[in-house]
């Protein structure tokens, strides 16, 4: 059994977690609405943040580093029907928060999910809930305002491709849909992505290939071409994906799975795929019982993987990949 190489025990069930200030801190979402960044250096909490969105965030590209200070900003949703836009500002040792922007859809209350900047000339944000894709564009020295609705059934996951181009997930249905980013306007949906669970993840392999996880299988897309690729079935332990990310560079692509040991017991994996010379997903390494319960999210950087669960830890994984 692999030993992660640092751990941070946390108070609370954790959601989500993602890198900031170069890599140097991670930031964490947790129940009730709690954001906390903690020094991976130090391996100690720096800013507890309370009552705002927990449950996804992101860092926009709009940062100011400028003699010592350091401004992000980091655009966060949780399942309710607002997002907000704060600022984390960071001088030497010090760190605190600002909020920015809080918006919402005009009419729409449903859960918002998930929460994106499009790598378009507006940056505007883009967001889903179970019924909608909404567009917002920044009115300067005002707030976001929405611009688009487009009305879709079921949608799950939302990720932003490149200048031109970002792509939705549809829960349960085994759809891809692909939208401009200038119109966002519907270009082409991948249909027959065999879904057997509502966990489609979204995740950039690379320049040509976008990975589908869901219950039991890893999809590959071609981007071009917008069709499937490949597909492979996790068969041998039936396993669900509860989260994905990928090393763009090295065509490397982690997933943390669930299944079920026996009656009364899971084990909770991390599992490295490497894309190989014939565009096939194989597996390389695998990190059994990584985690207690269900893991939430996986970062990659500098030879190590960072995993995040409902177990209320936080794990550094160091690992080496070789060509």
């Amino acid at each position: 059994m692999e030993t992660p190489i640092k751990y941070i025990e946390s108070e609370k069930e954790i959601f989500y977690m993602s890198l900031i200030d170069n890599n140097t801190k991670i930031i964490v979402g947790m129940l009730n609405n709690i954001i906390e960044i903690y020094s991976l250096d130090l391996n100690k909490k720096l800013l507890t943040i309370e009552n705002q969105p927990s449950t996804f965030f992101t860092e926009l590209s709009d940062k100011y580093v400028h003699k010592g200070i350091t401004k992000i900003k980091l655009l966060c949703c949780s399942y309710n029907y607002i997002i907000k836009i704060l600022e984390i500002i960071i001088i030497n040792d010090k760190i605190g928060y600002n909020l920015l922007y809080s918006f919402h859809p005009k009419e729409s209350r449903s859960e918002i999910s998930k929460a994106i900047e499009l790598k378009n000339e507006n940056k505007n944000i883009a967001s889903i809930d179970e019924n909608n894709i909404i567009i917002y564009e920044y009115i300067q020295d005002v707030n976001y305002e929405e611009i688009k609705k487009i009305h879709v059934e079921g949608a799950n996951d939302i990720l932003n491709l490149n200048e031109n181009l970002f792509c939705i997930s549809l829960k349960n249905q085994g759809i891809i849909q692909f939208y401009d980013n200038i119109n966002f306007d519907l270009i082409k949906e991948v249909r027959n992505i065999e879904t057997y669970g509502s966990n489609d993840y979204l995740c950039k392999l690379n320049e040509k290939f976008l990975i589908v996880g869901g219950f039991d299988y890893i999809s590959m897309i071609d981007i071009q071409n917008k069709q499937l690729d490949t597909k492979i079935e996790l068969i041998k332990y039936k396993e669900r994906i509860t989260c994905s990310c990928s090393v763009l560079d090295k065509c490397i692509f982690i997933v943390g799975t669930k299944y079920k040991k026996t009656e009364n017991e899971f084990s909770y994996d991390i599992i490295i795929y490497k894309l190989n010379e014939y565009n096939t997903l194989i597996e390389v390494k695998r990190f059994s019982n990584a985690h207690d319960q269900i893991i939430n999210a996986i970062i990659y950087f500098s030879e190590k993987i960072i995993s995040c669960s409902e177990d209320k830890k936080i794990k550094m994984w160091n690992i080496l990949f070789t060509d």
